[in-house]
């Protein structure tokens, strides 16, 4: 492993971290406890800036957190994603 290779995943893993936390301390992932919920109503119902919960979201699908449906652009916490 490299220097360069053990940098990114100690800056990633530090990013997420940072991340959930913010998520946690906004109320975030207990907003998507619900029904699956765009990024504008996960805004409201948070009272937080969509553009931040947007990218957020994007950060949250990526590490696996959030669950994300392109067909409806709706997320959910993976525990309550509708199960067909």
């Amino acid at each position: 492993m490299t220097i360069a290779t053990m940098t990114t995943r100690g800056t990633t893993t530090a990013r997420t971290a940072d991340l959930t936390g913010i998520g946690e301390r906004f109320g975030l992932y207990r907003a998507l406890s619900g029904d699956p919920v765009t990024a504008e109503q996960l805004a409201g119902r948070t009272y937080t800036d969509v553009h931040f919960i947007k990218a957020w979201l994007e950060q949250q699908v990526h590490e696996g957190f959030v669950a994300y449906d392109a067909a409806t652009c709706r997320y959910a916490n993976y525990c309550n994603w509708p199960r067909n």
